[in-house]
């Protein structure tokens, strides 16, 4: 059996309904909806952090301050805190990142290793 924490992780990646293909033989890989199914956002990844917690992150959805955030660590297990502060490539205060690929700093709650990705909820679901 897969462990429960597993398939929860499995189910927030975007992705289409599951189905059994051809494992079973006759292919079953039809469902009957073939929209995506998505409750989360990958909202940047981190490129470093430093030894303080404070991580520089390549912008890839809005975000803004008072929002709870997701760390999806490689290797890790996930931890979630609320942003309270972030800056801009200016180490100019801002509110919210809302431009593509803009680098954005930021303090976490912990020291992670780069290829962090930082995900919130969607607030539809």
């Amino acid at each position: 059996a897969i462990p429960e924490n597993i398939l929860e992780e499995v189910n927030k990646t975007s992705h289409r309904p599951y189905s059994t293909g051809f494992y079973f033989g006759d292919a079953k890989q039809f469902t009957d909806d073939s929209a995506y199914l998505s409750t989360y956002d990958v909202i940047g990844i981190v490129q470093d952090c430093d030894e303080d917690g404070m991580a520089t992150v390549l912008h890839k959805n809005k975000f803004q301050i008072g929002e709870e955030i997701e760390l999806l660590i490689p290797k890790g297990n996930c931890t979630s805190f609320v942003l309270e502060k972030m800056y801009d490539e200016d180490h100019e205060a801002i509110e919210v990142a809302n431009r593509v690929e803009m680098i954005v700093k930021l303090p976490l709650p912990m020291v992670v290793p780069s290829n962090t990705y930082l995900r919130r909820k969607r607030s539809s679901q």
